[in-house]
């Protein structure tokens, strides 16, 4: 026994986890989280149709480190031509100042006015808008909120499979642990602004990155302490660390945002966003 207490004593320490990693592991491990994707099976809800038969489902496989309305585009715009072309929807206070609250089951300073918004696509080409819509888990009738990455969205849905599956008892059987691929329904009618956060009235797209813009600034604040180098992002470094978003590009955003966030050796503070449940996120920082 003292042999064995003896020997682990004089066993070569591993280094500190803050240490363990150069730079280039991180970049490989950074990387390798880019290229995770979903496979995802959408359907058009039943209460959007405006069609006399129902659509194909639409398969595809989106990037984890993406947004809903970005990675199913192409789909939307394809389901959307068998839908009512209109939703009623309640204004927010929040469009003028979007942030990561709001959520499921969580109303965010909606206004009595009721405005329907009208959307049309009269080209073919990539750039073409996004209308009005929103997504639903499939399983647990969920509103999803179009502001957090889809593998946040993935990760969320199944915490909240395993929970209702231990509030029911478990009923003797073993609650999956992946569910995939992962089934959603986009809606172009009925917005459920007492649940997620209001799109506005203007581009969809254009919200979305908005959304991410102001997420982006407000890490950058919390790790540096200050709003310097949020502010002094160039409009040209932005469009590329969006489009790096947009198209699932790590080398790009790697490159456009070397500056922004420093080398990881002289990592002191690093912002974390935590959520529970349907609550708004919590912003913190952790020091290194």
């Amino acid at each position: 026994r003292d042999n064995h207490h003896s020997a682990r004593e004089n066993a070569p320490q591993s280094p500190p986890l803050s240490y363990a990693m150069n730079e280039s592991t991180l970049n490989n491990l950074r990387s390798l989280n880019w290229k995770g994707s979903i496979p995802i099976i959408l359907t058009l809800a039943p209460t959007s149709l405006s069609s006399p038969t129902m659509p194909p489902p639409q398969h595809h496989l989106i990037s984890r480190l993406s947004y809903l309305h970005i990675s199913l585009r192409e789909a939307i715009l394809r389901l959307y031509k068998f839908a009512a072309p209109s939703m009623s929807i309640k204004s927010s206070s929040a469009l003028t100042d979007i942030d990561d609250g709001g959520g499921d089951g969580g109303g965010r300073g909606e206004e009595e006015t009721t405005t329907t918004t009208t959307t049309t696509d009269d080209n073919d080409g990539e750039g073409r808008s996004v209308p009005q819509c929103w997504f639903e888990d499939d399983d647990t009738k969920t509103a999803l909120r179009w502001q957090f990455f889809v593998g946040v969205l993935y990760d969320m849905i199944l915490l909240k499979r395993k929970r209702q599956f231990d509030s029911d008892g478990g009923g003797g059987g073993v609650v999956e642990t992946t569910v995939l691929p992962w089934k959603l329904r986009v809606h172009f009618t009925s917005y459920p602004s007492h649940q997620i956060l209001s799109l506005g009235h203007g581009d969809v797209i254009k919200t979305v990155e908005k959304a991410y813009s102001n997420s982006l600034k407000q890490a950058l604040f919390l790790q540096h302490g200050s709003s310097k180098i949020a502010m002094g992002m160039t409009k040209t470094n932005h469009e590329l660390v969006w489009d790096a978003v947009v198209r699932s590009n790590f080398n790009v955003f790697s490159e456009a945002s070397r500056d922004l966030w420093g080398s990881y050796e002289g990592l002191k503070m690093l912002p974390v966003r935590i959520l529970v449940g349907g609550k708004p996120a919590v912003q913190r920082v952790l020091r290194m």
